[in-house]
């Protein structure tokens, strides 16, 4: 066992390797909407889309991603900061700071003849914030096909949260402009720093002094890795049947004292989960 510390797979491994394999089976469903809106420019949040299309996008290795037009990483999220004692501290971000750094994008976005956004869903406002946002930047006329893919979390004591009126207009397909496809998941990833990205501001303020502030995006390669490698197995079998790419790859991370008692046990679970569905 590798000596690095604990990072995305012992997280995952405290979860319910249910939920974690409902998660990657519905970003396949993911994969499907996005295939089906056609040769699409996607935009993804920071940070809560990134393990959603992670899963969906699959591993480049062994098949195509599914990103067409390319992709578009927005880090609207909140961010991590050094506070005045150089703690790391959270900060977020106002609404015009957001529309500055989509307008960045504005003519990629009017360019592009379909523009496909995927983020997580909880109670909706977030989501329909960032619709209203873009279509303000691709422009006034509109030409350019708005797709949306709202993973709502399905987890106990979430989805039967209330939802915003204005995500239940744009869920129904009654908001002008946008072609919405909902699909229910347990979003594992929420607000778990071991699955994210994470922003950093070279600030040192809980809201951004500037108008467009700079917002860098630092990569979570392990989990990356993982969420790509659980997505590609679920449209392959022989990954799930021989797994020693899995093995390899993913199942050798490092893991914390308590993770590594149940690892096997979870594995197994896991696998048998992915095999339910594969196509």
């Amino acid at each position: 066992m590798s000596e690095a510390a604990p990072g995305a797979l012992d997280r995952l491994v405290r979860m319910s390797p249910t939920q974690v394999g409902n998660f990657i089976l519905s970003a396949d469903v993911v994969r499907t909407a996005v295939a089906n809106a056609g040769e699409v420019l996607i935009l993804l949040p920071e940070r809560g889309a990134m393990p959603i299309f992670w899963a969906a996008d699959g591993y480049a290795d062994e098949e195509h991603t599914m990103a067409g037009n390319g992709i578009i990483q927005l880090p609207i999220g909140s961010y991590d900061f050094e506070g005045p004692d150089h703690d790391i501290k959270k900060g977020t971000l106002r609404n015009q700071h957001k529309h500055a750094i989509v307008a960045r994008h504005s003519t990629t976005l009017k360019e592009a003849d379909r523009l496909l956004i995927i983020d997580e869903v909880q109670k909706g406002g977030t989501i329909t914030e960032l619709v209203d946002i873009v279509e303000r930047h691709r422009g006034d006329e509109q030409k350019t096909r708005l797709y949306v893919v709202a993973a709502q979390d399905s987890r106990q004591g979430v989805s039967s949260q209330d939802k915003k009126p204005e995500y239940k207009i744009l869920a129904s397909g009654e908001r002008k402009g946008a072609i919405a496809t909902v699909v229910p998941m347990p979003l594992v990833g929420t607000d778990r720093e071991d699955l994210l990205n994470r922003l950093w501001y070279s600030g040192n303020t809980r809201v951004p002094t500037e108008n467009d502030p700079e917002i860098v995006i630092r990569p979570n390669y392990e989990a990356e890795l993982i969420f790509r490698l659980l997505g590609m197995a679920v449209r392959n079998r022989e990954a799930l049947e021989d797994t020693s790419l899995l093995d390899d790859s993913v199942f050798s991370l490092p893991l914390g004292e308590k993770s590594s008692v149940r690892i096997e046990e979870w594995r197994h679970a896991l696998i048998a989960r992915l095999k339910t569905k594969v196509t």
